[in-house]
């Protein structure tokens, strides 16, 4: 599928975002279910969801263990953000609803066009593997998140803040910002409060150190000059977060400062050490426990 062809499915997704969520941002579950003309049914099965043959005329169904979610039958009725469903269920069945969308692509404003000697049936799992990072979309709406990030930067504190009222995994939210660069319009594209930033994801490794995670990662440097750390990342090496912000008073180094400064090599791709650029970073608060993951933000100043 080409890039132009994608980036049409990827403004369907945010649309149907913008559409389902409340005045506050929150999309509640049951409403993008009826949106997309899906049941959610709640039964005991062998994986933790699956999307089952349509029940009637253009009306989908979506499987969800009961014995993986026990209370997902009670709650997913009457989601709110006062009441919402954990981040994985909701995960789960963003995941599971935007799989429908690659049985009915026609519904949806975009075709499904065999390549080659293709089958509909390989056409569609095709479709489902260009596309499966489009969940996010679903549950982080587009039109809510642009209107914030008018009035204020892309902090650390957004981040926590967003993922406390729209109820998401920390994977959720940094691979939605990442998708940013997947819509053919996003107006926001080149202003001063999204751009000289990477957020990623670390996770302690014991109460003593933490290692960045390769994914999710987003990141968006004017001229294309990003910190040389963020390619390494990318290229599946292992950076030491010791190593680029050595201060002694950092959390991170055995101090309690959540935020430190540092000089960077920064660059393109292909020459990454070419400049240097002043980057403050700043981590999510959470226990200092083997195994457990926060945001990280990274800012050129």
């Amino acid at each position: 599928m080409s890039p132009q062809e994608l980036k049409r499915i990827a403004a369907t997704c945010a649309d149907l975002g913008n559409q389902a969520a409340d005045d506050g941002g929150f999309v509640a579950l049951h409403r993008l279910a009826t949106l997309l003309r899906a049941d959610i049914e709640f039964r005991p099965l062998l994986v933790e969801a699956v999307i089952a043959a349509p029940t009637g005329p253009d009306k989908w169904k979506v499987l969800v263990d009961s014995e993986t979610h026990p209370d997902g039958a009670r709650l997913f009725p009457a989601e709110s953000p006062q009441a919402p469903l954990s981040p994985r269920l909701r995960n789960t069945l963003a995941h599971e609803l935007l799989h429908t969308l690659s049985f009915r692509a026609e519904e949806f404003g975009f075709r499904l066009e065999l390549s080659g000697k293709e089958t509909r049936a390989e056409a569609v799992k095709r479709l489902e593997r260009e596309t499966e990072g489009f969940s996010p979309f679903l549950v982080l709406p587009q039109r809510i998140i642009e209107a914030e990030l008018e009035a204020r930067e892309l902090s650390l504190e957004v981040l926590v803040d967003w993922r406390r009222r729209w109820v998401v995994s920390r994977e959720v939210l940094v691979a939605r910002l990442g998708l940013f660069q997947s819509l053919p319009e996003f107006r926001l594209r080149y202003h001063a409060n999204v751009t000289n930033v990477a957020v990623c994801l670390a996770e302690w490794v014991n109460d003593e150190s933490a290692a960045l995670l390769e994914w999710p990662v987003h990141f968006n440097f004017r001229d294309g000059i990003v910190p040389e750390f963020i390619w390494q990342l990318k290229n599946k090496g292992k950076p030491q977060l010791r190593e680029l912000f050595p201060d002694a008073e950092f959390l991170l180094n055995g101090g309690s400062k959540l935020t430190a400064r540092s000089t960077l090599s920064a660059g393109t791709a292909a020459n990454p050490r070419a400049d240097k650029l002043n980057v403050v970073t700043e981590i999510e608060s959470v226990p200092k426990k083997k195994g457990e993951s926060f945001l990280i933000v990274f800012r050129a100043k």
